[in-house]
């Protein structure tokens, strides 16, 4: 009996093992759902190792455009360009000033209260809940199920770091350290580090506090952000921007499509032109030096193939990792809106409501629905102007033009790609035929869920798995 207790306890602890190394594995392979029961070890760990692969760089051009395969020049290619993309630039105030120069709405002094209040243990506890579990670490490797499960033990300790940092105190370099990681964008060269999206992994307790403050944030802005705007405003989705697009690009016969492609759009972004816009925008002179004091601490080292950089300054960028990215880049380019839409020779097109609209923005997507060609060139000195004074840059190579309506005497002189019959924007194709439309969008959607379900064809999966691949 003795023997047969021992067996049972020793095959139950290692079907736990095998199970947690399972879940492991399917973390670390970005597995969106996972059910407890499912037997799919061999599986999830394929998935890890295939996607391990795919990350790593096994050869790449340096600053010269030579090729390089040596694992050390790699790993010192990487953080040249890195620490070099992140190197303060510079902006024009004289470019400022006028990019801001229509910028009217302000904060309230109610609203300025509740971005500059005093932390409390609430706002820290809501932060720490609204965390997302089996999300990757920062260089403190302490995760979201951590704070949660030692809650009680944490949150005096986290009030109190807190509370020091909001009388002044300058935060340690560890604790805004980031880890960025290089995502493959699947297009153009892997050996050229611009096909790569830099993430940072943060510190949790960073993320905390940056929790907090977006918390504060999010409660302000959807009062002064354009309503073509929907990146990170409370209340607004990408949705309403395509439909809005598609409804004022079907309804009129006559227009020039622009879809503006920024290059590096938030690792580009000038601190001096963020703390300019939130200045402008009302935000209170005790919020704006707080998070100065977080930005100007920031540094960040890169993880490549297995291999840390050494650590670098981060003097410029919004860091995409963090929780106030989303509404600090949208800041950033309202004024470019209000830019285009206050200028009176930029004509945009007019709806069956009788509104002209100009201009529609999700994060860095930007696209210019306009009258004609004079238009398009008052628009390109607007961003010329926006440029100059925030750091972003125009890929034009990478733009798109669609013209509708009659071409007669029209031209593209200025560079852009130009669309045939319609093109993407937010992974949604537009055009006048909606029909073909409808065929393009539709069979991008089907053929994904055709595969999707052939793969998990493939696993065993119980009655619950089931429902968690079909939901």
């Amino acid at each position: 009996m003795r023997d047969a207790a021992v067996y049972t306890a020793a095959l139950s602890h290692l079907q736990r093992f095998e199970f947690e190394r399972c879940k492991a594995a399917a973390v670390r392979a970005r597995v969106r759902d996972f059910t407890d029961g499912e037997r799919s070890s061999a599986f999830f760990l394929g998935l890890e190792k295939n996607r391990q692969e795919k990350a790593v760089i096994r050869a790449l051009r340096d600053k010269d455009g030579v090729l390089c395969v040596q694992p050390e020049k790699i790993l010192k290619g990487v953080e040249w360009f890195y620490s070099d993309l992140f190197r303060e630039r510079g902006c024009d105030v004289t470019a400022i000033d006028e990019c801001l120069q229509h910028v009217n709405s302000r904060l309230s002094e109610e609203e300025v209260g509740v971005c500059e209040a005093d932390v409390c243990g609430a706002e820290i506890r809501t932060a720490i809940m609204r965390k997302h579990n089996n999300k990757s670490p920062g260089a403190d490797v302490l995760t979201a199920e951590f704070y949660k499960a030692f809650q009680a033990e944490l949150l005096p300790i986290l009030q109190q770091l807190f509370a020091a940092f909001f009388r002044g105190q300058a935060p340690l370099a560890f604790f805004c350290l980031g880890t960025v990681k290089l995502i493959y964008k699947r297009k153009g060269e892997r050996c050229d580090l611009a096909n790569y999206r830099p993430i940072t992994l943060l510190n949790l307790d960073y993320k905390i506090l940056a929790s907090v403050f977006a918390g504060r944030m999010r409660e302000v802005i959807p009062s002064f952000l354009s309503s073509t705007q929907a990146y990170g405003v409370p209340g607004r989705d990408i949705v309403d921007v395509i439909l809005s697009l598609r409804y004022s690009v079907g309804h009129t016969a006559q227009s020039v499509v622009l879809s503006v492609d920024f290059v590096k759009a938030f690792d580009k972004v000038e601190h001096s032109f963020l703390w300019h816009v939130l200045d402008r925008f009302g935000f209170g002179p005790l919020f704006v030096s707080r998070l100065k004091s977080l930005y100007d601490s920031a540094t960040s080292l890169v993880a490549c193939n297995g291999l840390l950089t050494g650590v670098f300054g981060v003097q410029r960028s919004i860091r995409q990792g963090c929780p106030l990215s989303a509404m600090l880049y949208s800041l950033t380019v309202e004024p470019l809106a209000l830019l285009v839409n206050k200028t009176s020779n930029i004509s945009g097109v007019i709806t069956p409501a009788r509104s002209e609209v100009k201009i529609f923005q999700y994060a860095d997507d930007t696209t210019l629905v306009l009258r004609d060609e004079h238009s398009v060139d008052a628009a390109l000195k607007r961003l010329t102007l926006f440029c100059g004074a925030s750091g972003a840059e125009v890929n034009f190579m990478k733009s798109v033009i669609w013209f509708l309506g009659d071409r007669t005497g029209t031209r593209n002189g200025w560079g852009f790609r130009e669309a045939e019959g319609g093109f993407k924007v937010l992974g949604v194709w537009l055009s006048g035929d909606s029909h073909q439309v409808a065929l393009k969008n539709w069979h991008g959607v089907l053929s994904k869920i055709s595969g999707i379900l052939s793969l998990w064809k493939l696993r065993r999966l119980t009655w619950r798995g089931k429902v968690v691949v079909i939901n």
